[in-house]
């Protein structure tokens, strides 16, 4: 019985020889990445990699269900900027011909340009699928608050809808890979240009409105099956 005892302890303590300087190496090692990771020092690397793996996705098809009329140098030589209400108008009566689900004008404006004031305001007002958009800013100060006639009202009259933020979000290396949907502004949460007008056509299109997840205590938002 002593014998066996002595082999088992033995046994034991080359054991512990041979795997001490492993366990040691991979210990190292591994605090090692999470100190480099919790300075931030792997984020070019890992934000390089995850371009790489975005670059090696297949092609995606174009979603013939968006259209985007954009306004270009030629645009602005002809009609000068910023565009005049009447001009504004004139183009979204003719997208609204179309019968779009939602309409989306990422141009900021906070004050009527030119002539055709009242044609802009009447041809919002009559598009109840018409988002426009303001720049929000970490000091209220610099806020670009956007005509009233963008905004959607509820029965207290309170702004809701009609408006989105267009604020982007840039990585380190001044590369946008991501868009927020949420932003906390003047105690009140503001939702994104593009959410907005993802609700928009849901809504009309699929009778999908936004709901809180979960229920009894809300913190996310759900989408249909979708959970942001």
């Amino acid at each position: 019985m002593a014998k066996f005892a002595r082999q088992l302890w033995q046994s034991s303590q080359q054991w512990r020889k041979k795997n001490a300087r492993l366990l040691l190496t991979a210990g190292s090692v591994s605090a090692g990445i999470l100190v480099l990771r919790a300075l931030s020092l792997l984020q070019m690397a890992e934000l390089s990699a995850i371009d790489i793996l975005l670059r090696l996705r297949p092609s995606e098809a174009t979603d013939e269900r968006i259209v985007i009329i954009a306004i270009n140098q030629k645009d602005i030589n002809e009609y000068q900027w910023p565009l005049s209400d009447q001009l504004l108008a004139e183009l979204l009566a003719k997208i609204d011909e179309q019968d779009p689900a939602a309409v989306g004008l990422d141009i900021v404006r906070d004050r009527h340009i030119g002539l055709g004031e009242e044609a802009f305001r009447s041809q919002i007002e009559s598009m109840p699928h018409f988002v426009g958009i303001e720049a929000l800013h970490a000091n209220p100060d610099f806020y670009t608050k956007p005509l009233d006639v963008m905004w959607k009202t509820d029965s207290n009259g309170e702004k809701k809808e009609g408006v989105g933020f267009n604020n982007l979000v840039l990585d380190a290396d001044g590369v946008v890979r991501r868009n927020i949907l949420y932003w906390g502004f003047e105690g009140t949460t503001r939702r994104s240009f593009a959410l907005q007008l993802a609700q928009v056509y849901l809504s009309s299109q699929h009778g999908i409105i936004p709901e809180g997840y979960p229920s009894d205590q809300p913190k996310y938002m759900k989408l249909g099956d979708a959970i942001f």
